[in-house]
């Protein structure tokens, strides 16, 4: 399924500190390791408080590691929710650190969601996938990701932040990105290998190994 696009409200030269609405995340922004690794500095004065967004479902997107949300709009009071957070205390640079992260295939949208208890509607921007990304059908779980997916995604992001560190006008798509997972992949092989002594199986076809 390829997603509907989505108006891009937000450009990279944007100051996002000025739109005066916080930021909603809903898939791997939600571990505090990656975001910290994404801002390149502590979480102490950032707040992350639950929210939920109805009228969506949250998908893996196709050949990534990372959800996309697919409109699922449904009876008022039946639509479907995905629990979040809304961050607090982000800097402009911060924020064009997230927008670079996030990349071309996500835009900024303005949305509503469900804060606290109370569940108090705050208005808030959302970076929702474009028609770059294509959407899997498959649920996308953040405790399940960091079981199986976090170590690989800490080296993309890694890796991702150093190329924004390098050139924060630099657009990392296409054969680049594909570059770039190919590398983290090789990284994270030779890790596990050497950890567990186990030597996956592209490893031994480039040595002619024979099982």
């Amino acid at each position: 399924m390829v997603l509907s696009p989505v108006p891009d409200i937000c450009t990279k030269n944007d100051d996002l500190a000025d739109a005066g609405l916080p930021l909603f995340v809903y898939g791997s922004l939600l571990d505090g390791d990656l975001m910290a690794a994404v801002l390149a500095r502590s979480l102490d004065d950032v707040s992350f408080t639950r929210a939920t967004l109805g009228g969506f479902r949250r998908h893996r997107a196709r050949g990534e590691c990372f959800p996309v949300l697919v409109p699922h709009p449904g009876p008022l009071g039946f639509e479907s929710h995905i629990d979040g957070a809304v961050v607090e205390g982000l800097t402009p640079a911060d924020l064009a650190r997230i927008h670079f992260f996030e990349g071309e295939a996500y835009a900024l949208r303005p949305l509503s969601v469900l804060v606290g208890e109370e569940r108090r509607r705050t208005p808030v921007r959302v970076f929702l996938a474009t028609d770059v990304l294509e959407d899997s059908g498959e649920p996308w779980d953040l405790a399940h990701w960091q079981r199986t997916e976090k170590t690989l995604a800490l080296l993309l992001t890694q890796e991702l932040m150093a190329c924004y560190d390098a050139d924060p006008d630099c657009v990392i798509e296409g054969p680049l990105w594909d570059d770039i997972k190919t590398r983290c992949r090789a990284t994270l092989d030779a890790q596990r290998s050497a950890a567990f002594g186990v030597t996956p199986p592209w490893m031994m076809r480039a040595r002619g190994d024979r099982s």
